[in-house]
C-alpha cells in the first residue's frame, strides 16, 4: 500500500506542477497578445474616430486620398521586390554555406549578419556615399560620375535593393535552421540508391525545406513593409513615398485630425502584415514534408574544383553589399566635406574629434542605447522560449491568430508604433500608478 500511496501523492504533485505551469505560461501568453493588440486597438479607436461625419471623417478622406493609393503600391512594389532580393541572397547563403564545404564558414555567417545588425538609416547613409557624383570614394579613384549626375538609388528599385540587402539575414536564418535539421540519412539514403545530384536537391532538399523558404520571404516582406530609415532616405528627395514616409509627412503638418489620419494609414500596413502572414501560414499548411528535432551536422556537399569559385563568389558579393558601402562611410568621415576625395592633404580626424570629445551627448547616447538594447534583449530571451513552448501546444487553428496578434506591432512603423503607445500609456498606469511615458 505505501508504494502506492507514496505514487499517488507524487502523481498528484506532478498534476498540480504542471497545472500551474500550463496557468503561467497561459497567463504570460495572454499578457503578450493583449500587449501586443493594444497598441493596435487604439489606433483602432483613433482610425475610426467621427465616422459620423461621413465623407469628412479622417478615415474616408485616407481611403479617398490618391495618395493613399500611390503609396499603398509603392510599399508592395518596394517590398515584393525587397523581399524576391532577399530570398535570393539568403538562400544562396543558406544552401552554400549549410550544405556544402565552402571555406571560412564561421567568418561567412558572420559577414552576412551584420546588415541586419545596422540600422536602416546607416545602410542608405553608407550606400548614398557609395554612388553618385559627390562619392567621396569614387573621387578618391577617379570614378565618380560628372557633377550634376543623378543619384541612381533615389528610385524605387534602389530602396528595394537596400530592402533586400537589410532582410536577407532573416531568410538565412529561416533557411537555415530547417537544413540544420534536415535529416543526413536521408541523403545519404538517396544517393547509395543512385540518385543524382541535382535529384537530390530537386525531390529532397527544396521541398523538404520549403517551410523555411517561406517563412523567411514572409519575416523578409514584413520587414521591409514596415521599414522607415531606407524609404525615407532615398524615397523623400525623389518624392517617392511609401506608406510608412507618408505616415510621417502626415505626421509633420500638425493639422487637426492628423492622428485619426496616421491611424488609418497604419491599418493599411497592419490589413498588408497580416495578409502576408495568412499566406505564409497558408502556403506552409500546404507543404507536404515537416521537419523534426534536430538530426545533426548536415551533409556536405563536396564542391570538388568549384570550392574555390564558390566561395570567391560569396566573399565577392559580400565585399558589394557590405565591405564597399562601410568603407565609403568610413571615408567620408575622414573629408572635410562632401565631394572632397581623400588624400594626404585632405584626411581629418576633425569630425571624429567634435563628435567624440567635445560633444557629451554622443557618449549618453552610447550608454542609453547599450542599456535599452541590452535589456530588451534580455527580457525578450526570457519570455520567447516559454511562449514557443506554450504556442506550440495551442490547437492549429487558435495558434494562427496568436501568431497573427503578436507579429502585428513588428509591422507598423516605430513612428507609429511610438505615437500610438504615447497614446495608450501616457496616463499612469491604474493601480500601479506608474508613468511609463518618457522611461
Amino acid at each position: 500500500m505505501t508504494p502506492a500511496l507514496i505514487f499517488d501523492n507524487k502523481t498528484g504533485n506532478d498534476n498540480k506542477y504542471g497545472s500551474q505551469h500550463r496557468w503561467l505560461l497561459s497567463s504570460l501568453l495572454i499578457g503578450i497578445v493583449l500587449l501586443s493588440l493594444a497598441p493596435s486597438l487604439r489606433l483602432l479607436m483613433e482610425a475610426l474616430s467621427d465616422l459620423s461625419q461621413g465623407s469628412q471623417s479622417p478615415l474616408w478622406k485616407v481611403l479617398n486620398s490618391a495618395s493613399t493609393w500611390r503609396a499603398l503600391w509603392h510599399s508592395l512594389y518596394t517590398s515584393g521586390l525587397g523581399m524576391l532580393i532577399a530570398l535570393l541572397l539568403g538562400s544562396l547563403f543558406a544552401f552554400a554555406i549549410t550544405l556544402t564545404n565552402v571555406r571560412g564558414k564561421a567568418w561567412l555567417v558572420f559577414c552576412f549578419m551584420l546588415p541586419m545588425m545596422i540600422p536602416p538609416q546607416v545602410t542608405a547613409l553608407s550606400w548614398l556615399q557609395l554612388f553618385g557624383p559627390a562619392s567621396p570614394l569614387l573621387k578618391s579613384i577617379g570614378m565618380a560620375p560628372p557633377l550634376g549626375s543623378p543619384q541612381p538609388l533615389y528610385s524605387a528599385e534602389g530602396i528595394a535593393l537596400l530592402l533586400g540587402i537589410q532582410s536577407a539575414p532573416l531568410v538565412f536564418l529561416a533557411l537555415r535552421t530547417s537544413l540544420l535539421s534536415l535529416p543526413r540519412e536521408l541523403i545519404e539514403a538517396a544517393r547509395i540508391s543512385g540518385a543524382k545530384q541535382t535529384q537530390v536537391w530537386g525531390h529532397i532538399i527544396l521541398p523538404v525545406t520549403r517551410s523555411g523558404l517561406i517563412a523567411g520571404g514572409a519575416m523578409a516582406f514584413i520587414s521591409s513593409l514596415g521599414n522607415f530609415g531606407i524609404p525615407a532616405m532615398l524615397g523623400i528627395p525623389a518624392g517617392y513615398y511609401v506608406l510608412p514616409t507618408l505616415i510621417y509627412q502626415r505626421m509633420a503638418n500638425f493639422g487637426t485630425g492628423v492622428l485619426a489620419e496616421m491611424a488609418a494609414l497604419s491599418l493599411l500596413i497592419g490589413v498588408l502584415a497580416l495578409a502576408g502572414v495568412a499566406l505564409q501560414q497558408h502556403l506552409m499548411g500546404r507543404s507536404r514534408f515537416g521537419l523534426g528535432g534536430h538530426s545533426g551536422r548536415c551533409h556536405d556537399f563536396t564542391l570538388g574544383r568549384w570550392r574555390s569559385l564558390v566561395t570567391a563568389t560569396l566573399v565577392g558579393i559580400l565585399l558589394i553589399i557590405l565591405v564597399a558601402p562601410l568603407l565609403a562611410l568610413m571615408i567620408s568621415s575622414l573629408v572635410p566635406a562632401m565631394g572632397v576625395p581623400l588624400n594626404a592633404e585632405t584626411a581629418t580626424l576633425g569630425a571624429y574629434v567634435e563628435v567624440m570629445g567635445r560633444q557629451g551627448a554622443t557618449w549618453r547616447a552610447v550608454n542609453n542605447s547599450l542599456w535599452l538594447a541590452g535589456s530588451a534583449a534580455l527580457v525578450l530571451m526570457l519570455l520567447s522560449l516559454p511562449l514557443a513552448y506554450r504556442l506550440q501546444r495551442l490547437p492549429e487553428r487558435w495558434r494562427g491568430v496568436v501568431l497573427s496578434a503578436i507579429e502585428i506591432p513588428y509591422a507598423l512603423p516605430g513612428v507609429v508604433l511610438a505615437i500610438a503607445c504615447i497614446l495608450l500609456f501616457v496616463r499612469p498606469l491604474p493601480i500601479i500608478n506608474i508613468a511609463l511615458y518618457g522611461t
